[in-house]
């Protein structure tokens, strides 16, 4: 019997030695979306550098396994064992992550609070962590995520962690742009039952997005922040969609009257060309950049925009016009010179032009010249010269597309040169004669004032960017490295430089460095403004400026952000014989504005920030008036029907007009 029990287990011993291990059966336990596949883990059964797949079982360290597989970081847990038929089984917890650090490096949290890398197979859909976080301090974060992961409400709404420099925990929700301001950890059940009711209870009132801080940090109320707006309308914003840069601006008046600007955004320009919209996607996230930009800045919700509209499509052009009244015993009064300017509209233009501004000069009655305002005055034949700007509406329908699909609202249009006029010219300048050439990256605006009024307008294609790939084409280097070149050392005057001074651009790619010298740079930069700037003399000699009638007193007034260019001011008087001055709009701001806001380069988007600000006092002045014209009906008091006066009605310029037409085309294209 002892024989047979020897024999039995022998030979029982001789078939284990001699079984393999099968190929390994891997397990996950728990969770289904796996972070570590099976492949990894297969390739982490390694022992002795070789695979354990058709090993004896004898010579198979279990232990050894495990604590590989235990190693890995997106591994809880590993267990490892084999059967009595050479099966190797690995059972797999994996980690879980509850919060995803996005900081300087990327990393989950699991829910023990530990450090966990990213899969490259699968991502976790879990609340971002931001702000101040260190690897080795992860305990806040991880009670406030462990929170989210088992609470439904939160799960559901919270997208966002972020840690403080302090410590303290502020909270993003995934549909409202509130902060919510959790503090401290301490209290946190609370606390969040405070959140619930508050949502449930702004809910129902339909406020959620009236507040822009939540605040929980007193465990026994809800402290909530309304978000400002723009109160009674007495805030306006500008928009300025230019070649080189968008710029957004916001601003108000002040107790004085002048603009102070409460915020600024200004981001690249894509997607407009010469002033004109060639990309219709770029231009809009180039404006919801630079709005965003002017909202965090100000703390104000942008929602009305007053746009400026330029390019090289603009034109301007003289013409007369008459209209003979019906009966001359009655005097002129408005609808006359409404019928006057509504006959100049009927103008026959180009395909595709449209009369954008018609602007009376001079107006005739009767042959009597020289009449400033007709109204009033007696006459059978009346007649003006107009000054009519011309452009493709299909253009600026572009940017009324772009600043909608921006969520903003048309509030109204403006000629960027008008704008740019309004911001850095006095009255006394308009009066005397002026030219305002404005120089942006694309184009060179011109307008021309006299007596007051604006006698003529002229939109050059050419600008700041033309003289940066003169220098880029001449001295062979790339347009970043032109661009900086022409700010920082650029000037339109040669004969200021001397022959040694020289600039190194550094080579690209081990090259080795180029020297430039600033003699050299400053006559191809001169070369090509004196081409802008002869091309806008023409245009004020087609005014008139040489007859002694016509002539511009005051001279010129540059702005724009060509305007910064070295010694232009010179070379401009030295082409037109004419007095210039630098143009900053800081005459119309408040005395507490940052110098960069004063600076011509932003003289646009002041001007259309006072505009806005205008024609919301027009607005207001209406309503106001019709509000009196009705109290007074409702008045029981018998007037004499010759002592009944209607409200004085403002007319609307035909850039109102434009601006509703617009809007309804806007509106139909939904």
């Amino acid at each position: 019997m002892l024989i047979l029990v020897i024999f039995l287990f022998a030979f029982s011993s001789f078939r284990n030695s001699a079984r393999k291990v099968s190929a390994p059966n891997i397990e996950f336990i728990g969770e289904e979306n796996l972070f570590v596949t099976n492949e990894t883990v297969s390739k982490l059964l390694i022992q002795n550098q070789q695979s354990v797949t058709n090993k004896p079982k004898e010579i198979i360290d279990l232990n050894e396994l495990e604590n590989t597989l235990n190693s890995n970081p997106m591994i809880k847990e590993a267990q490892v064992f084999i059967n009595v038929d050479g099966t190797l089984t690995a059972e797999i917890i994996q980690k879980k992550p509850i919060a995803r650090i996005s900081t300087n490096a990327s990393y989950y949290v699991d829910d023990e609070g530990k450090d966990m890398p990213l899969s490259t197979n699968y991502s976790a859909r879990v609340p971002l962590v931001t702000g101040f976080v260190n690897k080795k301090e992860l305990y806040n974060v991880t009670v406030v995520a462990k929170k989210i992961q088992s609470d439904e409400f939160l799960k559901s709404h919270v997208v966002e962690i972020h840690q403080n420099e302090n410590r303290s925990i502020d909270l993003r929700f995934r549909k409202n742009d509130f902060k919510v301001q959790l503090g401290s950890i301490k209290q946190l059940d609370k606390k969040i039952n405070n959140l619930k009711a508050f949502y449930q209870k702004a809910m129902r009132d339909n406020t959620l997005n009236s507040y822009s801080v939540v605040n929980l940090r007193f465990d026994k109320q809800v402290i909530c922040t309304k978000k400002k707006t723009m109160e009674n309308n007495k805030i306006s914003v500008g928009l300025d969609i230019g070649t080189t840069k968008i710029v957004a601006m916001i601003g108000r008046k002040n107790e004085y009257g002048k603009a102070e600007i409460l915020g600024i955004g200004k981001s690249k320009s894509l997607g407009v060309h010469r002033g004109v919209v060639n990309n219709i996607t770029q231009t809009i996230q180039s404006i919801q950049q630079a709005v965003q930009e002017a909202e965090a800045e100000s703390g104000l919700k942008i929602k009305d925009v007053t746009v400026g509209i330029a390019g090289q499509h603009i034109r301007s052009l003289q013409h007369s016009d008459y209209i003979t009244r019906a009966n001359s015993e009655l005097v002129i009064d408005e609808d006359d010179i409404d019928r006057l300017i509504n006959q100049v509209h009927k103008l026959v233009m180009l395909p595709g032009e449209e009369i954008i501004h018609v602007l009376p000069q001079e107006y005739k009655v009767d042959g009597q010249a020289e009449i400033k305002e007709p109204i009033g005055m007696y006459g059978g034949r009346l007649e003006a010269n107009f000054h009519v700007v011309v452009g493709q509406v299909s253009s600026i329908r572009n940017i009324g597309r772009c600043v909608k699909s921006s969520g903003l609202e048309l509030e109204g249009i403006t000629l960027e040169p008008l704008a740019s006029a309004n911001a850095v010219l006095s009255q006394e300048e308009k009066e005397a004669g002026v030219a305002l050439i404005d120089i942006g990256g694309g184009t060179t605006d011109l307008a021309v004032f006299k007596d007051g009024i604006i006698r003529h307008t002229a939109v050059i294609p050419f600008g700041g960017n033309v003289i940066t790939e003169d220098i880029k084409e001449g001295c062979s280097i790339i347009e970043k490295q032109a661009e900086l070149l022409k700010i920082k050392f650029g000037s339109a005057w040669p004969g200021e430089n001397k022959d040694n001074e020289i600039v190194s651009i550094p080579g690209l790619r081990g090259r080795e460095p180029k020297e430039i010298t600033l003699k050299n740079l400053s006559k191809i930069i001169h070369a090509r403004v004196v081409e802008i700037i002869e091309q806008v003399y023409v245009e004020i000699k087609n005014y008139g400026h040489e007859e002694q009638k016509k002539k511009l007193i005051a001279g010129i007034v540059l702005t724009g952000g060509g305007a910064q260019l070295k010694h232009l001011k010179q070379l401009v008087e030295y082409i037109t014989g004419m007095d210039t001055r630098i143009g900053f709009p800081n005459e119309h701001l408040a005395g507490d504005s940052d110098e960069e806001v004063a600076s011509p380069l932003f003289a646009t988007a002041v001007g259309l920030v006072m505009d806005g600000l205008k024609r919301q006092e027009r607005k207001r002045i209406e309503i106001e008036a019709l509000e009196e014209a009705e109290a007074e009906s409702n008045e029981e008091a018998i007037i004499e029907e010759e002592e009944i006066v209607q409200p004085k009605k403002e007319r609307k310029s035909f850039l109102d007009k434009l601006t509703e037409r617009v809007k309804d085309f806007l509106d139909n294209a939904e």
